[in-house]
């Protein structure tokens, strides 16, 4: 191996360090102080219209930085009041009608098994009776386990589904302290925030603020554009379904339209978690018309979207669409759950990396150019 190659196989290993000390001091970061971080990230979104009632309105700091959560509290507070109203009206027609139709789907389901499983087990019935004794004694040896690893794997499920509403219910407290600690957090920051920006410029170089600055614009800009996507794209959800269930007369048709938008923010899944078991159920049961209607409605909702996605992230987020799925998709082996969510913030930050001429400036050092 020749000096130039050694000198590029050494530089891109400490790139490649650097990056991985990086990843790892930002996921211990988040794991040990995630109520602050995410207290300075709002710190950082509301700065505009925290300057905006300074200069405007002649606040304050300290008083713009209070009315500006308390308005913010009072909207969350309001829209959640409203959301459960509406829940507990939806959860009240559901609980009224739900045994008779719970009764019926039963019934239906058992018929129809009934006259698929029915003809199987003459059959194997004939089978079984045609078998010689070691045979038969396999077959029940073999169904006699079948018996027992479903029990146990039910009893496992029932433990586990146990387990986890316990540990939910013990981490109630935990969730309630890091909510006050990330409220003050965010006040404090909030308010000191032009002195912890004079602090951080004192201690970093001139050069690595001009870039990250440009890297933190650009970064904010996207997950705007991204944010703002998704939420054109949930809005057009949860109006499209809340007509087609006005149309099919449903009661309670604002509420399924809500959940509709927020389920339709789920890649891969959306809105077919909710209507493609409904549908199921509405043909099983045999109302052939609501059937039809919610297919419809749910085949809009497929197509709207299918011709709204690429135009909106092409617009807002400046990635291909089959960047993104690539990208949700390792996202999804990785991190499981986590890597959907994950995965389009990375996507953006590369993407920014690469906007503002970062990844050029380092593979400019990695090859000595």
């Amino acid at each position: 191996m020749d000096k130039l190659k050694r000198d590029q196989f050494l530089r891109l290993a400490f790139v490649v360090i650097i990056a991985g000390a990086a990843g790892y001091l930002i996921c211990y970061s988040w794991l040990y102080f995630s109520p602050f971080l995410i207290a300075f990230l709002f710190a950082w979104l509301i700065q505009p219209y925290l300057k905006m009632m300074e200069e405007r309105f002649h606040f304050p700091r300290w008083t713009a930085v209070i009315l500006f959560m308390l308005l913010g509290l009072l909207l969350v507070g309001g829209l959640t009041v409203l959301f459960i109203a509406e829940m507990v009206k939806g959860i009240q027609y559901l609980a009224a009608g739900m045994p008779v139709n719970v009764q019926d789907f039963i019934q239906q389901a058992l018929d129809l098994c009934t006259e698929i499983i029915n003809p199987l087990l003459h059959k194997f019935e004939k089978m079984f009776h045609s078998m010689n004794q070691f045979q038969q004694h396999s077959v029940d040896y073999s169904l006699t386990m079948l018996k027992q690893k479903v029990s146990t794997s039910a009893a496992a499920l029932i433990q586990h589904m146990l387990a986890v509403f316990t540990r939910g219910l013990a981490g109630i407290p935990n969730s309630l302290s890091t909510i006050l600690i990330g409220t003050l957090a965010a006040f404090f920051f909030c308010k000191d925030w032009e002195i912890i920006k004079s602090a951080v410029y004192r201690l970093l170089p001139p050069p690595f603020i001009t870039t990250g600055g440009a890297v933190i614009t650009d970064l904010k800009k996207t997950m705007a554009g991204i944010v703002k996507a998704q939420f054109i794209l949930m809005l057009t959800s949860s109006i499209i379904v809340l007509i087609g269930l006005v149309i099919l007369k449903f009661p309670h048709p604002l509420m399924l339209a809500v959940i509709s938008g927020f389920v339709d923010f789920v890649p891969y899944i959306g809105t077919g978690i909710i209507f493609i078991p409904w549908i199921l159920y509405e043909f099983l049961t045999g109302s052939f018309d609501i059937t039809i209607g919610l297919s419809l409605l749910y085949m809009t909702l497929v197509i709207v979207r299918q011709l709204l996605e690429p135009k909106l992230l092409a617009e807002h987020f400046g990635v291909p669409p089959v960047v993104l799925l690539i990208g949700l998709f390792a996202g999804y082996q990785l991190w499981g759950v986590y890597g959907i969510f994950l995965s389009p913030v990375i996507i953006a930050f590369l993407k920014t990396l690469h906007t503002t001429g970062v990844l050029g400036e380092v593979w400019k050092y990695i090859s000595g150019t």
